[in-house]
């Protein structure tokens, strides 16, 4: 098989992913880089009262989550194994294109079009989270459609494994 080509920005899409994965966590405890949890409300999470704070385990498994598409962009390009059957990694590697589309156009609209939200989320929906949500659903699916890095069955160049007559 081929070297899918979408390799390098795999490994970005996915250092990006982890880095994200490990803010989430740090949320749990802080409200960085902003001074306060209020600002941080207005201007992460899009909400301005406290009690509409997502609960820590819901952060908690965000911060999972992306973890995981870390680690399935990574697979799908073939820069570590996969650990799956084909189909599923192919599957899910799909589904998490499709989610991350989704959040992104959905942003654009929802703080865009409509205007919903306090005007900080707003603005860096628009100028950040949006984009860059689309750009990494974007890989995900160049990576997805893209042929697989799948491992070779034995100890033979892959040229033997296709024609395994001598």
């Amino acid at each position: 098989m081929p070297q899918n080509p979408y390799r390098p920005a795999a490994a970005v899409a996915a250092l990006t992913l982890a880095a994200l994965s490990f803010l989430h966590l740090l949320w749990l405890r802080s409200p960085w880089p902003l001074a306060g949890r209020e600002r941080f409300l207005e201007t992460v999470v899009g909400r301005t009262a406290p009690s509409a704070a997502p609960p820590p385990w819901a952060t908690l498994a965000v911060a999972c989550l992306l973890a995981v598409a870390a680690w399935l962009v990574l697979a799908r390009a073939g820069i570590v194994r996969g650990l799956l059957p084909h189909r599923v990694l192919n599957a899910m590697a799909w589904i998490l294109a499709a989610v991350l589309l989704l959040r992104g156009a959905a942003g654009l609209v929802l703080s865009g079009v409509l205007g919903q939200g306090p005007a900080p989320f707003r603005f860096w929906d628009l100028v950040l989270y949006s984009p860059l949500t689309l750009a990494l659903g974007t890989i995900a699916a160049l990576v997805t459609r893209a042929p697989a890095d799948r491992p070779q069955q034995s100890g033979r160049p892959p040229e033997a494994e296709a024609h395994p007559c001598p």
